[in-house]
């Protein structure tokens, strides 16, 4: 060993002693090189430029053609040109000669650089629209490759159009075979301002490994069957997919749950099926026009740019969210002229992103509730309020209905009071009444627990159930002198928040309305645990996802909606008991004996308009029903049957 490195550096020392002497100085040296690797890098960068040009003007699909490989060894040997320009060298350099491999090492380590990316050694061969496109097609011809870095760089494509500095992502992904074996690799990149993918690739695939070979997870078929299930029914639940997987024959190798779970998070986190832009699609092709059905549900009140194009927020506090459906068969319920309180509120847990649903609706005499619109935003504030009933009016002036509310029933928002009272000076905002119970139950602890029923069910009833000031003062002034001695921090809440001239919510009493109008919003309460119970089955929703479902909503009571009654209906309870009120027999009976009443009600014998509280709250009372049954003339009589009763008592019958 020690004679060969002698006789390598006897022949060095020979060539140096029989060279000429040059006297130029170390860094003038290093100067010259310098100039002519830079001459010897612009003449081959010139080339790779024409050859790169040429490269991104084609969309390459076929790694295997032979004009890839053509310009892929074009470039890989200028690359090669200029990493083997000689560099500086010093004495220390004489020593890496006798070992070749650190001398290799030692260049790939100043050469290469995982983080770094050049147009010039890459080629365009992919572009695509989403992550679905994108998977789709490392499925299928690139399958043997794996991640190795992915990170946010500053954006460098040559296709972003946005001059603002941003990021991009960047992912290098490199072939499965073994060490050394292969040099293939892909990089992607994707602008954080689109939803596109820009695929590069290096060098050609040369290892031992097959492209189609799959160690693991389910095969292609089944995944393709999970998805086209998924496309048809987009809320499906993995264990119904994995139920029809199981129960067809034709597939093989069945999975398991958790391999579904896996296929059916990832396709709906990369689907484009809840993107803002598929939103707009679908509004763009349900749009109010001309001749449109009645019961096919449209958008109002949609925003378009200078050009025409829908606006969408993407529900931030910046940009709001608003989306708005109705019909025309519903919107007959939004005149005026009609009988009955309009009802607003708020329903929640029925998408994802944690959207609430603002759901407007009126009800009849008859307490039946009637959809007008629903309403998908992202906040719940003054100006979410203001442009859902601005919608409604701009819409009901075009389609020459009058909407100018009387009276809004709703709970304690002071969004929806500021908003209504804004574009509806005349409005009648009344309070919810067992929103106020239930508030009132949440000061429970003011009250001792022995007297918690009492209070809360039958003293406030009592307020709720007046029917004038003065009679609300009479039930409020016992209703103090009992509070003083047992419980004066709740009456003292009472007044503040529910009976304070201060206060936006005291018309919760059933005299600030007219007879048989609502004065709560079970109503509508009642339809938002429908919509859970009969659309969702209690299951959150993407938001494109709901869109559809609000199609089945509207379409379903557009059909089935019953008739608006403007007249109260009695119940069953209360024919009953006048009956047995309206018998002239109890008439008579008051001549013979002297009665002393607690009250009296006065009712008009042409309208029957009673003055009792329930005909305040219902529309109709026994009262007046009783008194109908007496001077009814429009009915005939029903005649008893002859003979005796079928279930006669025993002393009935002669013998």
């Amino acid at each position: 060993m020690t004679s060969k490195k002698k006789s390598k550096f006897n022949n060095i020392d020979s060539s140096l002693n029989d060279a000429e002497p040059i006297e130029i100085s170390i860094p003038v040296f290093n100067e010259l090189i310098q100039d002519e690797n830079n001459s010897s890098r612009e003449r081959i960068e010139e080339r790779i430029d024409i050859q790169s040009e040429e490269d991104r003007s084609v969309l390459m699909n076929d790694e295997d053609s032979p004009d890839n490989s053509e310009k892929e060894m074009s470039i890989t040997t200028a690359s090669n040109e200029v990493s083997s320009i000689p560099s500086a060298t010093t004495t220390n350099e004489v020593s890496s000669d006798e070992n070749p491999n650190t001398k290799s090492k030692s260049n790939e380590k100043t050469n290469t650089n995982p983080d770094s990316f050049s147009y010039k050694t890459f080629v365009m061969i992919k572009h695509c629209q989403n992550q679905l496109e994108l998977d789709e097609f490392f499925e299928n011809k690139y399958a043997f490759t794996r991640v190795t870095h992915s990170h946010n760089a500053p954006c460098t494509l040559e296709h972003c159009k946005n001059h603002i500095p941003h990021k991009m992502r960047y992912i290098k992904k490199v072939c499965n075979c073994k060490k050394d074996s292969c040099k293939f690799q892909i990089k992607i990149l994707k602008c954080e301002f689109q939803d596109e993918f820009f695929i590069y690739k290096k060098s050609t695939h040369k290892g031992k490994l097959s492209q189609n070979k799959r160690t693991r997870g389910i095969s292609k078929a089944i995944k393709q069957f999970i998805i086209n299930i998924i496309k048809h029914d987009s809320e499906i639940s993995p264990k119904t997919i994995l139920r029809r997987i199981l129960s067809d024959s034709n597939l093989i190798n069945k999975p398991q749950l958790k391999q579904v779970q896996n296929v059916v998070f990832r396709y709906r986190n990369k689907s484009t099926f809840n993107s803002i832009q598929a939103v707009q699609d679908l509004i763009k092709k349900n749009q109010f026009y001309d001749n449109i059905d009645e019961n096919r549900p449209f958008f109002f009140n949609v925003d378009k740019d200078k050009n025409g194009e829908i606006l969408i927020g993407n529900g931030s506090d910046e940009r709001h969210l608003h989306i708005c459906l109705t019909s025309l068969e519903l919107l007959k319920n939004l005149d005026s002229n009609l009988s009955g309180s309009y009802h607003i509120d708020g329903t929640y847990k029925l998408i994802r992103n944690r959207f609430p649903l603002l759901v407007f609706g009126r009800t009849d005499m008859d307490g039946k509730f009637h959809l007008i619109a629903l309403c998908i935003t992202s906040h719940e504030k003054e100006c979410d309020f203001l442009r859902f009933y601005n919608g409604l009016k701009n819409l009901a002036e075009d389609l020459g209905i009058e909407f100018d509310p009387g009276y809004i029933v709703q709970d304690a928002c002071d969004a929806s009071y500021n908003a209504a009272k804004q574009l509806f000076p005349d409005v009648e905002i009344l309070m919810c009444y067992f929103h106020v119970v239930l508030n009132c139950k949440k000061q429970k602890h003011l009250i001792p627990q022995d007297l918690q029923g009492y209070v809360l069910k039958k003293c406030l009833r009592r307020l709720h159930m007046t029917t004038s000031k003065d009679h609300l003062m009479k039930y409020y002034n016992k209703f103090i002198e009992f509070c003083s001695e047992n419980c004066p921090d709740f009456a003292r809440y009472l007044f503040k928040s529910w009976l304070s001239k201060n206060s936006k919510y005291t018309k919760w009493k059933v005299y600030n309305s007219p007879p048989g109008y609502a004065t709560t919003n079970s109503p509508i309460e009642s339809f938002n645990a429908s919509i859970k119970r009969d659309f969702t089955y209690r299951k959150k929703l993407s938001v494109f996802g709901f869109i559809l479902k609000s199609f089945e909503i509207i379409k379903y009571y557009s059909v089935t909606d019953k008739h608006f009654e403007n007249t109260p209906i009695p119940s069953i309870r209360a024919k009953n008991l006048a009956k047995s009120v309206s018998k002239w027999e109890n008439f008579s009976q008051i001549s013979k004996y002297i009665y002393e009443y607690k009250g009296y009600y006065s009712l008009n014998s042409k309208n029957f308009d009673c003055d009792c509280k329930y005909y305040l709250k219902w529309g109709y009372c026994s009262h007046q029903l009783a008194l109908r049954n007496l001077f009814n003339e429009k009915e005939f009589v029903n005649k008893s049957k002859k003979g005796r009763p079928k279930n006669s008592e025993k002393w009935c019958v002669r013998e």
